[in-house]
């Protein structure tokens, strides 16, 4: 196991994810941040997806990743891995227009206000088009944020793990509608 902070998803959360999500995947360009392992881009690949990007920051975690999707996906140019910073990769774009993200980001103290940003940066890039659906993993005890940008379709607790679901819109709301 790489050195780092690296919590690949319980077993029971993926299988829950991957249950709702099950007639959306084939096909699907699928996005997994902070993607650790692998384990969330790897699950949707088995599934029929269509292309997985997974982006890692964390170097020794990256080559424990790369050598995951190698073995998984083969040498397959639908499945790439990028060692960038999350942010900075939404931020520069490359053209990609995905249907799906995944974003499980370290827990604890530095989580505040993380959501929320990821809900913007994501909601402004051109890589996300509107129907895209963000899969985002937190802690339990951190509540789901509102956007004008996304909608919430689902908000669920495992155990120490909470799991929210948002579409992006395809007009800006106000908040307070809903």
């Amino acid at each position: 196991m790489p050195r780092g902070d690296v919590r690949p998803t319980q077993d029971k959360v993926r299988e829950a994810i991957f249950s709702s999500l099950a007639p959306l995947i084939p096909g699907a360009r699928v996005l997994d941040l902070f993607a650790g392992s692998g384990a969330m881009g790897l699950e949707a690949w088995s599934r029929g997806a269509a292309a997985v990007c997974w982006v890692e920051q964390n170097r020794s975690v990256f080559r424990t990743l790369q050598q995951n999707v190698r073995e998984l996906c083969g040498d397959s140019p639908q499945a790439h891995c990028v060692c960038a910073d999350a942010f900075s990769f939404l931020r520069n774009g490359g053209g990609v227009k995905y249907d799906i993200v995944f974003c499980d980001p370290p827990y604890g103290k530095t989580e505040r206000g993380r959501l929320e940003q990821m809900l913007n940066v994501l909601g402004g890039s051109p890589s996300l088009p509107p129907g895209a659906l963000l899969v985002y993993e937190h802690g339990a005890a951190e509540a789901p944020a509102d956007s004008p940008l996304w909608e919430l379709k689902r908000s669920r607790r495992y155990g120490k793990t909470g799991v929210v679901i948002y579409q992006k819109l395809s007009e800006r709301r106000d908040c307070g509608e809903h």
